[in-house]
């Protein structure tokens, strides 16, 4: 289950600090220090730039970004600031001064169980202990979002809790949709004097099957929550309608095409098949326009019957006779890297940093195969991630060698500059491509994205570029910044970085 519809809602925390002094004076910033962050005014205690500006290290504001793109952030806590509010409760008469605590809007990280998909939000919880800063009790709410859940907040003392419950039968659906009341949705408020924000989540007991949905759990302002409930209700429904339709469209094309569709590429369709003997295959249905797409055809079939590794998927048979060419292989059933890469694709689970790590070290052990133990080398030529297939295992599988070449040994050592992810036909151009799905691994990220800046939409220079910039941490995927281990990332890091070098002699 994907939540990226929800992570476009601004979802708003407001946090108490306890500063009299602070709101002695109008609130504006210090005497040569900046004011504004992009549209966010920073007043004092809260500043920038330099330790003058600001009281201290928890009042530290980074202005991150330009242009119009100009974020405030308060690093003490890691939450993007959108509001500093300081009351000016001086009154002129009697020329008395009164506290009243501030108040700061901040975007809430949305904390997610620990079974969902969807790449982006986080399982941890906030912790703001030993700072000025308390969430707000009367200005905030406690807001627990899925089917047949029970979720506990947690401070520091973890028998100190809230919570609540939600359903999804139809008969709820109906008496609750106007409001978060409990189907799919529950509220309850916030334990005041609270610096920590930890959420357990559990499904109720007689609903739980082994096959319990994602489920999320956030603050949020009262004032604003309504169109936020609103927002989440539509966003329920448009899953539901999605998935309908999905499932519709993919019957239509089952009999319109004669099987179940897998996928489509530049060279044909692949489809779900059965043999007589009850064996499940992929079958390529192969789009033979001209004489060049034959030829890659055929030279799939040569290349795949001199090929016999683990890692690899094996052709099991070819169909020359018949008008449309057919090509039956082994069916891997997990589908391509790509779509667990792409977190648009929603019906797949997270790669955890050991599965990458797996599948880093099958793919190189197919590659090292093909040059060099294969009885004439083997050049791939198409390395990505939508070529590389994962198990049931999740081992990963080399496919698609219609653009593969086999290379005698004496005309293999030549010299080659690789642009891009082009290149000759020589061993160069599968580790610059082996480079590239290295980089999805550690970012996530697509291979070519107009969302990157126009320096970065290719990610081999985006991933460089980072390097050199030494934020290295910033890009990497979510799944890859927590893993404790270090020294192995930074060991793949550099393998990536070398398999990207331009110039080489093989």
């Amino acid at each position: 289950m994907g939540v990226q519809f929800v992570m476009r809602i601004t979802f708003l925390l407001l946090l108490t600090y306890g500063l009299a002094e602070a709101a002695a004076a109008p609130p504006m910033a210090r005497p040569y220090c900046s004011e504004f962050c992009g549209t966010v005014r920073i007043p004092y205690p809260f500043g920038m730039t330099t330790a003058r500006c600001y009281l201290n290290d928890w009042f530290k504001i980074d202005c991150i970004g330009n242009g119009s793109s100009v974020r405030a952030f308060l690093p003490s806590i890691n939450m993007e600031v959108l509001e500093i509010k300081i009351p000016n409760r001086y009154d002129f008469l009697s020329g008395y001064s009164y506290y009243e605590p501030g108040i700061v809007r901040v975007k809430m990280p949305i904390i997610t169980s620990s079974n969902c998909t969807s790449t982006g939000l986080s399982n941890g919880g906030v912790n703001m202990t030993g700072g000025p800063f308390y969430f707000s009790s009367y200005r905030n709410k406690f807001i627990s979002v899925g089917c047949n859940n029970m979720a506990l907040m947690t401070g520091i003392d973890p028998t100190v809790r809230v919570g609540c419950s939600s359903d999804c039968d139809n008969k709820t659906m109906i008496e609750r949709e106007a409001k978060c009341s409990g189907f799919n949705c529950c509220q309850t408020r916030v334990p005041s004097g609270n610096q920590v924000f930890n959420v357990s989540f559990k499904s109720k007991e007689e609903e739980n099957n082994g096959s319990e949905k994602c489920k999320y759990a956030f603050l949020a302002e009262k004032e604003c929550f309504g169109v936020l409930f609103l927002l989440l209700i539509t966003w329920w429904l448009y899953k539901v309608i999605k998935k309908r339709n999905k499932i519709k469209l993919k019957k239509k094309f089952f009999k319109r095409n004669g099987g179940l569709i897998l996928g489509k590429g530049g060279q044909g369709t692949f489809y779900k098949g059965m043999l007589i003997d009850g064996r499940i295959v992929t079958i390529k249905k192969c789009n033979i326009v001209d004489e060049g797409n034959l030829e890659q055809f055929i030279n799939e079939i040569i290349i795949l019957s001199q090929i016999n590794h683990r890692n690899v998927v094996k052709l099991l048979g070819c169909g020359l006779e018949t008008k449309v060419h057919l090509l039956v292989y082994e069916f891997i059933s997990n589908g391509t890297l790509f779509q667990y890469l792409d977190e648009e694709i929603e019906d797949f689970p997270l790669l955890t940093w050991d599965m990458r790590l797996r599948i880093v070290a099958k793919i190189v052990g197919a590659l090292s195969y093909l040059h060099s133990v294969a009885s004439v080398p083997i050049y791939h030529r198409d390395i990505k991630s939508s070529n590389i297939l994962l198990d049931e295992k999740y081992r990963a599988k080399i496919a698609n060698f219609g653009t593969s070449k086999s290379v005698a040994i004496d005309q293999t050592h030549v010299t080659t500059l690789v642009y891009g992810t082009f290149g000759q036909f020589i061993e160069k151009c599968d580790v610059y491509s082996f480079g590239v799905v290295l980089i999805e691994l550690l970012t996530g990220e697509k291979p070519v994205s107009s969302t990157r800046s126009q320096e970065g939409w290719n990610l081999s220079t985006y991933f460089v570029h980072s390097l050199k910039e030494n934020c290295l941490f910033d890009i990497l995927d979510t799944q890859v910044s927590k893993v404790d281990n270090k020294d192995e990332v930074m060991k793949i890091t550099n393998l990536a970085k070398r398999c990207l070098h331009f110039n080489g002699k093989k």
